[in-house]
């Protein structure tokens, strides 16, 4: 009977002893997927405003080119009966267009900027 018991006491002495061990490796353990779990929220986060911010920018850019488009096409309607520009207003039809061109601009205002610009009179 006493043999039962100190192998008894043995088995309950290593139970808690791997018990401790457990406790003391879990614990580092869990504080190390805390800190991934953190930093995966944080990088889904940012990849989130990374896309907002991406959509806004093309947004931006197509508000810019039809503010654009509309400029130019308005002088070109304005000043389409006499078709004469004055030499400021080629300059500044020429950096609206530029600018058109770089954000992917459609033929239809190039055709235009070309009459003006080679077509028309320019005064000075």
């Amino acid at each position: 009977m006493l043999d039962f018991i100190k192998d008894a006491a043995a088995v309950i002495g290593f139970i808690l002893s791997a018990a401790a061990l457990l406790t003391l490796m879990i614990k580092p353990l869990r504080g190390r997927v805390a800190k991934a779990l953190k930093l995966k929220a944080l990088l889904d986060g940012q990849l989130l405003d990374e896309e907002t911010r991406r959509t806004e920018a093309r947004l931006n850019r197509e508000a810019l080119k039809c503010l654009l488009r509309d400029d130019i096409v308005r002088l070109y309607y304005k000043r389409l009966p006499e078709k004469k520009l004055h030499a400021y207003e080629l300059e500044n039809i020429t950096a609206l267009y530029d600018t058109y061109i770089l954000f992917g601009g459609n033929s239809f205002v190039r055709e235009i900027y070309r009459k003006m610009s080679t077509e028309w009179q320019i005064e000075k």
